[in-house]
């Protein structure tokens, strides 16, 4: 039986010598462990966040189901999807932009409360108009 490879995920938001084991994961086990790695980029000001990120955004068909949650509705963490939204989803082909679009197009008629909607929003429609 196959155990996803979780042991090498992030142990804490300084962990940057976990970008050496991730770089290694074939496209396979980054799809099983998707979730759970993109929580590192909830806050992009980690130390860990940027290097993931720049090493997750050749995943992109792997990572769509995860980011598809994340960008749900239901999900009211909206600097998250801004950081999600912004890099990686900034630099996906737009084939993968248009697997997000149903849920890019819900983002972008957000009624803006705070500036975190007013971020989302401009980054969603920048996206959208490519």
């Amino acid at each position: 039986m196959y155990t996803p490879p979780l042991y090498l995920l992030p142990k804490d938001k300084y962990y940057i010598s976990a970008m050496a084991d991730i770089k290694k994961l074939k496209s396979s086990e980054i799809s099983q462990i998707a979730s759970p790695l993109l929580k590192w980029l909830a806050d992009m000001n980690w130390p860990v966040a940027k290097p993931l990120a720049e090493e997750l955004v050749f995943f992109h068909k792997e990572l769509i189901p995860a980011i598809k949650n994340i960008l749900h509705k239901d999900n009211t963490n909206n600097i998250w999807k801004y950081w999600i939204i912004s890099f990686l989803g900034n630099r996906f082909p737009i084939e993968s932009i248009l697997l997000l679009k149903e849920e890019l197009v819900e983002i972008s008629r957000l009624t803006v409360k705070y500036e975190d909607d007013e971020l989302l929003k401009e980054i969603v429609v920048e996206i959208i108009a490519r």
